[in-house]
């Protein structure tokens, strides 16, 4: 019976530092949306509404992925578009003018960077 019980704490402290490592994960990513947002509204380009039907320049939607993968490099086009409340497509639309334009370059993997780095 000792066993049995001793085997059920290990198994779950090694549950817990699983989720020790899963909260850390989130957190740094919840910072990192932050600073991204924070950065977006010190640039005048975050919208205040919610309303994702308004059509919003493409220069200014430009600016705002500029900013973000500056900041986030690497990140993906869905995580994109959920922090600028657009669809995937959208997003994909926008980064394929700019990555002919060599403004933005595709990671193998997915993930984008500046055309720079």
């Amino acid at each position: 019976m000792t066993f049995v019980y001793n085997h059920n704490i290990l198994r779950m402290k090694a549950r817990l530092r699983e989720l020790e490592r899963e909260l850390d994960e989130r957190l740094r990513e919840k910072a990192k949306l932050e600073k991204a947002i924070a950065l977006l509204k010190e640039h005048g380009l975050a919208r205040t509404d919610d309303n994702k039907e308004k059509r919003v320049p493409i220069s200014t939607r430009k600016a705002e992925i500029r900013l973000v993968v500056a900041e986030q490099p690497g990140i993906r086009v869905g995580d994109l578009a959920e922090l600028l409340g657009v669809t995937s497509q959208r997003v994909v639309q926008i980064v394929n003018v700019m990555t002919d334009d060599g403004e933005i370059e595709r990671r193998p993997g997915g993930g984008l960077k500046t055309g720079n780095s």
